[in-house]
């Protein structure tokens, strides 16, 4: 056992022993945080998430403890029940008409249909897909980037929890959707729940604001692949343009169907001039590409030195604790990170916000934690 695996383990049984108390599995320990040095998402998210990079290599971050010290000031570790019931609640009739009328009335598109554009962005995306993932030999129903949503069973099931683990992971999620495992789960993941929260927890003036602000900041939609890359300014612009006709396309849909249309659209990999397959591809350069604007305006910048891994296509993450970190501080999001192997760990990030996003979180994979309502 070299010295980096030895220290992570040391800290890592330093981190159980401070949070197990008489046989609980995790105990919030709230007073210590400045002291948490995270070596759980370490072990995961550094060493276990990339199957390219060796297991015990550390070294995309300078080794000085800063990366830590900074990321504790945000992060808190905790097992208390929350209350995400509100998840998935869809408005009764009336209120249904309601959100209809002010989506009509309130909120005025940036975007209009082109189909120009819409074409020469199939043409890109389709260049960037032939050149990755149809090349892989992948049944067709494994092939879809979100699956439905799964009850708690399932959830049970896939992680293979005992009586003391689901107890643990019921108070946080009670279903979950499985994700394609490529170099791009953890941007399906976390895109995928923030994507949900502009679509539906978001006010006409809240959702007006972020389309406004990406569109004022000219987020940039450069990706590498396969030896080519997206780097010319007005295939990016075309890029961004649709990504958001997208989303506003989706906001104007009838709010009790556009639940399904958003994940269909989401899942769909078969890539066509009708704009199939468009959502997955421009959100994932997107998320890319905004969290390396945030990195590079962090003071994280001169600490992480792999973050070109971001730009590049299906390129796993090594930097996902700093990015996830940015993110959730950046959007606003309450982000929320269960490690689930045979120990249950728990952590979170800017705990004060409304909106959740629940990652679930096994060597190697990311999934979606969900929350429905039970009768």
């Amino acid at each position: 056992m070299n010295g980096v695996q030895q220290l992570l383990d040391d800290q890592k049984q330093e981190f159980k022993s401070k949070n197990m108390n008489q046989g609980k599995p995790f105990e919030s320990s709230k007073k210590n945080q400045s002291n948490q040095n995270s070596p759980i998402f370490t072990k995961y998210c550094s060493n276990s998430i990339s199957s390219k990079s060796n297991n015990n290599n550390l070294s995309y971050l300078k080794n000085d403890g800063s990366v830590s010290k900074m990321l504790s000031q945000t992060m808190a570790y905790s097992d208390k029940p929350l209350n995400y019931s509100k998840l998935n609640e869809k408005p009764n009739g009336s209120e249904n008409k309601k959100v209809e009328k002010q989506v009509k009335s309130q909120y005025q598109r940036y975007i209009k249909r082109n189909d120009d554009r819409r074409l020469r962005v199939c043409n890109v995306l389709k260049d960037l897909s032939s050149n990755t993932s149809e090349l892989r030999n992948v049944e067709d129903q494994y092939k879809y980037y979100v699956r439905e949503i799964e009850d708690k069973s399932a959830l049970y099931k896939n992680y293979s929890l005992n009586f003391q683990n689901k107890a643990i992971v019921g108070k946080i999620c009670n279903a979950f959707l499985q994700v394609r495992g490529d170099g791009n789960c953890f941007y399906t993941a976390f895109g995928f729940q923030f994507l949900y929260h502009l679509l539906f927890s978001y006010s006409d003036e809240e959702f007006d604001q972020f389309i406004k602000k990406i569109l004022d900041q000219q987020i940039s939609f450069g990706i590498k692949y396969a030896r080519k890359q997206i780097d010319d300014k007005e295939t990016q612009k075309i890029c961004l343009e649709e990504f958001i006709y997208l989303i506003e396309d989706l906001r104007q849909e009838r709010q009790e169907e556009r639940f399904e249309k958003f994940r269909q659209r989401f899942a769909n990999w078969k890539i066509n001039e009708n704009g199939d397959g468009f959502l997955y591809c421009l959100q994932t350069i997107f998320f890319r590409n905004l969290s390396y604007l945030y990195l590079e305006k962090s003071d994280f910048k001169d600490i992480v030195l792999d973050k070109e891994n971001l730009l590049i296509w299906e390129e796993e993450c090594n930097t996902n604790e700093v990015i996830i970190k940015l993110l959730a501080q950046e959007l606003k999001i309450h982000t929320k990170l269960l490690f689930l192997d045979n120990e249950i760990s728990i952590m979170e990030y800017e705990e004060e916000n409304k909106n959740t996003i629940i990652l679930l979180i096994k060597p190697g994979h990311y999934n979606i934690g969900w929350n429905i309502k039970e009768q």
